[in-house]
């Protein structure tokens, strides 16, 4: 049985995933420390500082935020509100799949606003398309899927400025309907286990293939589709005028 601290360092999508958004941050212009907001175990945050980025992990839970922490990441174990930092005093937030988890998102994002610099950058990824829903998200803990209509409603609702919104991850909206969306509106209600096994990499050389195929495809498709099963946003807090 692959456990979820194991499936995070093997999975081919948690691979993919990275890999694209290292490159949308990398095509937005991030510079400074990004603070990784609930980031869980550690997973994005080691793969930003991988990739030259520096990362720090933000995360309330204490199983995750020991796990990031043995991996050699500067990690805090808390809340981006219970740390009160100053106003205006962080260059950048990422909240990597965080917002769906959240029933009232508003708050989190208030804060993110506060503490932003008024040059400062947030990054937002959330898994899309209500019409995608599935076991998997009741397992995790969704609230909810978002559109681009609606993440950019809620973003802009929070005072902030949106640069990109766009869908990732088009080519797996057909596998993931088939695979996810349609069983469970016909009734079907799998074990969390079962979808470990989707994104497990321990499928072998085909797992490789996959994740090669995935990264051309989306190189190829650069965020124009109109749809996908993951939202990448970058917005920065509205300007106030005195």
């Amino acid at each position: 049985q692959v456990g979820i601290n194991d499936l995070v360092d093997t999975s081919w999508w948690y691979q993919v995933r990275n890999y694209l958004l290292i490159r949308y941050l990398r095509r937005n212009g991030l510079s400074g420390t990004i603070w990784d907001v609930g980031s869980g175990t550690g997973i994005v945050s080691q793969a930003l500082r991988d990739a030259g980025f520096q990362a720090v992990a933000i995360e309330p839970a204490s199983g995750g935020a020991v796990s990031a922490a043995a991996r050699g990441l500067p990690t805090v174990a808390s809340t981006l509100e219970d740390l009160r930092l100053p106003e205006r005093s962080i260059s950048a937030i990422g909240l990597f799949d965080v917002v769906e988890h959240l029933a009232e998102p508003e708050a989190l994002l208030a804060e993110c606003r506060r503490v932003l610099a008024p040059s400062g950058q947030l990054y937002v990824t959330v898994p899309a398309h209500p019409w995608l829903w599935s076991q998997a998200d009741t397992l995790a803990q969704h609230h909810r899927r978002y559109t681009r209509k609606s993440l950019r409603t809620l973003l802009e609702n929070s005072d902030f400025t949106i640069q990109d919104c766009s869908y990732r991850l088009a080519s797996l909206v057909a596998p993931l309907a088939i695979a996810r969306s349609i069983p469970w509106r016909l009734g079907y209600r799998p074990e969390s286990t079962s979808f470990h096994r989707q994104l497990d990499k321990q499928l072998g050389y085909s797992s490789t293939v996959l994740t090669r195929c995935l990264i051309g495809l989306e190189s190829l498709v650069g965020g124009t589709s109109p749809i996908g099963t993951s939202l990448f946003a970058c917005a920065s807090p509205r300007s106030v005028a005195h």
